[in-house]
């Protein structure tokens, strides 16, 4: 099986930093993990319900690499980008049997 290396995972998800995310409020348990990560997309705002949850920050640069962070980061899966459905992610695994399966395999260990 082909390995891929950090360069080559980060590679395979920059599609998340391309669209907007957006932040579940109701999955979201305020944790603060996606403000702490990017500050300049995230930010924490009163619930409803007296605590805390995050909200994205209109007009941020959602190419920042932080972004990517903070989406994956997410504790509670509650952040999501627009446009894409959780059936449009291609996992790693499917990347590397992909190049596998095609032949692509010339860095094997």
């Amino acid at each position: 099986m082909r390995l891929l290396n950090l360069a080559q995972a980060k590679n395979s998800l920059t599609f998340l930093s391309m669209s907007k995310p957006i932040v579940d409020q109701d999955v979201c348990v305020g944790c603060g993990a996606c403000a702490a990560t990017c500050s300049t997309a995230f930010r924490l705002v009163p619930s409803e319900n007296g605590g805390e949850v995050s909200e994205v920050v209109e007009g941020a640069d959602f190419s920042a690499p932080c972004v990517e962070e903070a989406v994956i980061g997410c504790p509670v899966g509650a952040i999501s980008t627009e446009g894409g459905e959780e059936d449009d992610v291609v996992s790693l695994e499917e990347i590397a049997e992909d190049e596998f399966e095609s032949g692509d395999n010339d860095d094997d260990l």
